[in-house]
């Protein structure tokens, strides 16, 4: 058997860097990541109820450029993690669980979430 091929969108790339010094791989946290899926999903969280535009977004996340992370929702949307309505982004169901596997500090509060309790579900 060959070598697995690496995803384009593979979690573990995304997570990880190369370690100049040993050579290896190391993972990094998602504000260190050149990915800023994580980062957005999280600004999305935040405003879960009434949605966030890209502006807020790019607001807080550091080092945050609107046309950067306008370019980062629309893959976030085709992987359906997120949907936009009337201008603000909510997560779908899916996004909500990307989050609690990425951020699991969050896992109770989304956990609430998906099951009606919390905050409300568009």
């Amino acid at each position: 058997m060959g070598r697995p091929k690496a995803r384009k969108n593979s979690d573990w790339f995304s997570q990880s860097t190369l370690d100049e010094d040993n050579g290896l791989y190391k993972l990094v946290t998602p504000e260190e990541s050149q990915d800023k899926t994580v980062l957005i999903l999280e600004q999305i969280w935040f405003k879960q109820d009434a949605g966030t535009t890209p502006q807020e977004i790019a607001d807080g996340i550091k080092g945050g450029v609107k046309k950067t992370i306008a370019n980062n929702l629309t893959e976030i949307r085709k992987q359906k993690l997120a949907e936009s309505k009337s201008k603000r982004w909510y997560l779908t169901k899916a996004g909500c669980k990307r989050l609690a596997v990425d951020l699991p500090e969050y896992n109770e509060e989304i956990q609430d979430f998906l099951q009606g309790k919390g905050k409300s579900i568009c």
